[in-house]
């Protein structure tokens, strides 16, 4: 089975926004499987499966790691497994090829990340070829217990660590980092980025097309 796993923490916005582009998915043969470290402040989403609230609460510190351990235990050996973080941009065949990549490789990723501050309205295309972010990584196999020991050693740098082991990039605007949204921080550098400016967000729609004007 294929499962897409995502860690968040009181954001409705941004899960709202990643229900929607999970739901318009041509592929629909997976299951969202969510975790929510913070008090719930919204509806579970129409299209998650499973909503997780973990025995701890978040107070300002990193979880990603804690979280992340906590999800891939809903998976099994078997399983097929998406990354995908809740304030990402996911085209609609996004899950259509990220599955036919793993078809034939256990950990599988988009080099060169687009990331876009909403709040400044600034774009950076990262030169990137030995790894991919967590938002835009798939495993299987061997890589999900790797993923496991991973997250049960290290606090940060999970994709950094994961992609040591070696996997498969490869170049796509199917899935666009978006930085600067309300709510909870996340820890990439994207987050407080000022880079190429978009100030009409030409750019933007061009990756988004009409999904610009949820932001």
């Amino acid at each position: 089975m294929l499962k897409i796993i995502t860690p968040t923490g009181g954001r409705p916005n941004a899960l709202n926004n990643l229900n929607h582009y999970l739901t318009n998915q041509t592929d629909q043969g997976f299951e969202w499987i969510v975790l929510n470290d913070c008090d719930s402040d919204g509806p579970v989403p129409s299209r998650c499966d499973k909503m997780i609230f973990p025995d701890w609460k978040w107070t300002g510190e990193n979880t990603q790691a804690k979280s992340m351990l906590r999800l891939l235990q809903e998976v099994n050996e078997n399983d097929q497994v998406l990354i995908c973080e809740d304030d990402d941009f996911y085209h609609k065949n996004y899950v259509f090829k990220m599955r036919t990549q793993l078809s034939s490789d256990d950990l599988i990723g988009i080099k060169n990340p687009i990331y876009y501050n909403v709040k400044n309205n600034t774009y950076k295309i990262f030169k990137s070829n030995h790894h991919s972010s967590l938002c835009s990584t798939g495993i299987k196999g061997k890589m999900i217990h790797a993923l496991k020991r991973i997250c049960s050693e290290c606090k940060t740098n999970l994709d950094s660590a994961l992609w040591r082991h070696g996997g498969t990039l490869f170049d796509s605007k199917y899935c666009v980092g978006i930085k600067g949204m309300d709510g909870r921080k996340g820890i990439g550098v994207g987050h407080s980025m000022t880079g190429n400016p978009d100030p009409k967000r030409v750019y933007l729609k061009s990756l988004l097309g009409e999904n610009e004007k949820r932001y």
